[in-house]
């Protein structure tokens, strides 16, 4: 047997007992079935308040280790950690520029091909993602993924004046697009 297979053999054998033991000292004031079930539960609410408390200060530890190690790290740092953590410090300037070209209030979808999602999210913040992108109202985040048609539009309007243009290009692989203008009457 294995070191994991003893200590479970070992934990549900004292477990046992401690139900055993409950159960005959609550023999005398309840019925059997109520009496086993009631011992089942003093055993297991007993072993829980025993094993979490080490437990959460463990976690507490290791969560406060880090708080300490990241106290004096300044928001843009803090931003571009997981960019950099996943290997993709190309997205520091360009959620730099979607920062700049989305406003605050706005939604936005993030279309990408990369475990980036969550850190694209958490760069644009407090702007709210949505999962599927309506282009009437919504931003759309192109991460190495836009169609070959909005590279071609967002090719094609490089050439307008910026405030007239609905594809925002960082690079050839991060394209914005902005929501559908609405239709004048």
């Amino acid at each position: 047997m294995s070191s994991p297979l003893i200590t479970l053999a070992v934990l549900l054998i004292g477990l046992g007992a401690g139900v055993l033991l409950v159960a005959s000292l609550l023999r005398g004031s309840s019925p059997a079935v109520h009496s086993w079930s009631l011992a089942a539960a003093i055993v297991a609410v007993v072993a829980l308040g025993a094993y979490w408390p080490g437990k959460l200060r463990g976690s507490a530890q290791v969560l406060d280790g880090q708080r300490i190690t990241y106290a004096a790290t300044d928001e843009r740092t803090a931003r571009e950690k997981c960019l950099n953590d996943m290997g993709r410090p190309d997205l520091v300037q360009a959620l730099a520029f979607a920062r700049e070209q989305i406003p605050e209030d706005a939604e936005f979808a993030v279309t990408t091909n990369s475990p980036s999602v969550a850190c694209l999210m958490i760069n644009l913040f407090p702007r709210r993602p949505v999962a599927v992108a309506d282009p009437a109202r919504h931003w759309t985040v192109f991460d190495r993924t836009a169609p070959a048609n909005v590279v071609e539009d967002a090719t094609r309007q490089q050439r307008l004046p910026e405030a007239e243009r609905r594809y925002l290009t960082h690079s050839p692989s991060f394209i914005l697009v902005r929501p559908e203008p609405e239709a004048g009457p």
